[in-house]
């Protein structure tokens, strides 16, 4: 055992300062892996409820809104109805862009947490 050895404590902190390199690279590495999960499932759950508004929901309240106003126009609905069926058309069609906009945010979060910009 070397008594004037003064690289001992240095090899040591060398030896630790490694060791918590590793540790902060796993929990990194960790970390990444829950971001690209996560933002990945965002974007597949508003890509569902886009489709939902794509496959029926839109085309519903403009039918909807359409016979309103035949209906109003024919003298067989009030004034009050058709506004109804036009407000709940506009309503629709805020939900489905807010919904395309929330789509569209997590796409930009998935790219961000991939570390690209072209993604499919």
């Amino acid at each position: 055992m070397p008594i004037f050895d003064r690289n001992q404590g240095e090899i040591a902190r060398a030896g630790f300062a490694i060791t918590q390199a590793r540790e902060q690279e796993k929990l990194t590495t960790g970390q990444v892996m829950t971001d690209v999960r996560d933002a990945f499932e965002s974007l597949r759950s508003n890509d569902q409820i886009v489709g939902l508004y794509r496959s029926g929901y839109l085309n519903q309240a403009q039918e909807s809104r359409n016979i309103s106003e035949f209906a109003y126009k024919h003298g067989a609905a009030s004034l009050l109805d058709f506004l109804d069926a036009e407000r709940s058309n506009r309503a629709i069609q805020l939900s489905y862009r807010q919904a395309l906009a929330s789509y569209l945010l997590a796409l930009e979060q998935l790219r961000e947490a991939v570390g690209t910009r072209s993604l499919p």
